[in-house]
């Protein structure tokens, strides 16, 4: 069993000392708590996580109404409220096979509103929303086969739906944040270990999977209002090849 609880400070970044705008320092609380068990050929882990964080500093854009419409500025947008639980299990069995799954689930929200001049009412109502890019779940489950030094193996990773913009519609729902579809992806592995070299060629995406896999969100140009992020495809399907040594 395991436990920890932590505090943390955060500096203002650099570039704010270029703005008006006075910036607060990020703070957050830590608490993890689980449970590990390992014997030969099993290992199962449980964890538990909740974070209060504070004062959280992102690069907001302007919006229409601002005189500096299309500029952005480091602003404190609240604090950051979340809890959640990761599951992870491997095992190994005399015939060869090998089972590896792990999945979580999180919850994490603004816990306040936003100031800001440039909106209608001076506000950016984004309380009580789920944080840009934080999908609720996610999870990854990979099969192996292991036999005279060759090991074969096939994986699937699920990640969820996330929202993509701060808040909803103007004049609308705040509540009603546009999101991202879910996607799976499909890879495998083939290693081969002979004398001192290992040999080893790794597929992802083996189905073409077309979805989008990131957005504007994870930084600069964070998009308040839905359809007006700008959004990344995710990598087609792709092979990767690799020879190790050892001395």
């Amino acid at each position: 069993m395991f436990g920890s609880l932590s505090r943390n400070f955060s500096e203002v970044p650099d570039g704010a000392l270029t703005q008006a705008a006075p910036l607060d320092p990020e703070t957050s609380i830590n608490l993890d708590a689980g449970y590990r068990f390992l014997r030969d050929g099993r290992a199962t882990s449980i964890a538990f996580y909740f974070v209060d964080y504070s004062n959280k500093i992102e690069e907001i854009t302007f919006g229409p109404q601002d005189r500096y419409a299309g500029e952005s500025s480091l602003q404190n947008v609240g604090g950051i409220r979340a809890y959640g639980v990761e599951v992870s299990g491997d095992y190994y069995f005399e015939n060869g096979f090998g089972i590896f799954a792990s999945g979580s689930w999180s919850s994490s929200e603004y816990t306040e509103d936003v100031i800001d001049a440039s909106e209608v009412d001076g506000v950016l109502r984004v309380k009580g929303n789920q944080v840009v890019f934080a999908p609720t779940l996610q999870g990854f489950g990979e099969l192996s086969y292991t036999m005279a030094g060759v090991t074969i193996a096939a994986n699937a990773k699920y990640t969820g739906a996330r929202p993509v913009s701060l808040s909803g519609p103007e004049a609308g729902d705040p509540s009603a944040q546009e999101e991202l579809d879910s996607y799976v992806l499909i890879g495998g592995t083939a290693r081969y270990e002979w004398r001192q070299f290992v040999f080893k060629v790794q597929g992802t995406n083996l189905l073409d999977e077309s979805y989008l896999a990131s957005t504007s969100g994870l930084g600069p140009g964070t998009a308040r209002r839905p359809g007006a992020g700008t959004y990344f495809p995710g990598s087609p399907r792709w092979f990767t090849f690799g020879i190790g040594a050892s001395f």
